[in-house]
Parts: C-alpha cells; structure tokens; sequence
C-alpha cells in the first residue's frame, strides 16, 4: 500500500507522436494526490503470484488557459493543447494481476527471472471520472557475471483504450514502479 503527494513541473509537447515531433512545448505544473493498494498471494507452486490492485488519484493541473481544448473542439495544429477534463481530474482503477518470480533476490537479484502483467478498469463505479482501460506487461531476466556484475534484459509493453487521461497514455521510456510486497521497476513501450 502507497499513499502520496507530488507537485511535478514539466514541459508538455502535446499528445501523440506528432506533437512531441513539432518540438514545440508549453510549461505544465501537475499537483496530485494519490492511492494505491496491490496486494497478491502465492499461487500455482512457489513463483507465482496473482492478486488484485487498485488506484485512485486526483490531480489538479495548472497550464497557460491558450493550451486547453474545450469539450467539443478539436485541438489547434502545432500547439500542444491538453483536454479540458484532465484540469481538474479524478481516476481510479481496478484490475488483476499475475506475476512469475524466481529472481535469486528482490533489491539486488543476480540470477532468476521476473514477469508481471497487470490490467486497469477505470471509470465511474470506482471511483473515477473516465471510463478506460490499461494493460502492461514486463519480462526481466538476470545473468550473474560474477559476484559483482550482473547482466539484465528487459522487456515490456502497454496497451490503453478509451478515453485515456495523458498521463496514463502508453509511450516509450514510460516508467511505473508497482508499489508490492516486491519492487519492479516497468519499462513501458
């Protein structure tokens, strides 16, 4: 279980390959406040693990007002432009999970594997205001060198549908760090 508070500062390019290709950014401060609970059990023999998890968070964005889409308009061209209901926005999701664990150990591993998948169902029965969902999935794998050196690979992947807040859209180098009873640290592609 996690509960947090954070005050980002950032530049915003737009949503989409092509806004962050224009090169063209507007200044963004996000303030928020969220909860997560992720909770899981052993289950199929001695790596495997399923549970549940659920997050809501609120958030609160403050942007130069020429930046906002208003509900109905479509976005102007060359100018990164945010939804007006991701200003003042409240999501909550709930979704299983399933992961493999054989890493020879959580904060330091030298040898095993790991791999997670975990899907989201957003919306207003639990406490959000969009209705959407996200799936992920990554796959770790640990080579011990030597005592000191290990050798990692990763993979992962994201998939979103509906009507998705930016911050919880798919994009490569996206980084999430699942709050368990282990630490995974999830590349997003």
């Amino acid at each position: 279980m996690a509960v947090g508070r954070a005050d980002i500062h950032f530049n915003f390019f737009g949503i989409g390959a092509n806004a962050g290709d224009a090169g063209r950014s507007v200044p963004i401060e996000v303030e928020g406040r969220g909860l997560l609970i992720d909770g899981s059990m052993r289950v199929f023999g001695r790596h495997w693990f399923a549970g549940l998890r659920y997050y809501a968070m609120r958030s609160t964005i403050n942007i130069d007002r020429a930046n906002v889409t208003p509900p109905g308009q479509l976005p102007l061209p060359g100018v990164p432009q945010l939804p007006e209901i991701d200003l003042n926005l409240r999501t909550a999701g709930l979704g299983p999970t399933l992961e493999f664990d054989s890493r020879s150990d959580s904060f330091y591993p030298r040898a095993g594997e790991q791999f997670r998948f975990q899907a989201g169902f957003n919306g207003r029965a639990i406490g959000g205001r969009r209705k959407y969902q996200t799936y992920q999935a990554f796959y770790n794998k640990y080579y011990s060198l030597s005592p000191r050196q290990v050798l990692a690979a990763h993979a992962g992947g994201c998939y979103a549908t509906g009507s998705v807040p930016f911050y919880d859209l798919c994009f490569l180098g996206k980084s999430k760090i699942f709050a368990a009873t282990r630490s995974d640290n999830t590349s997003i592609a």
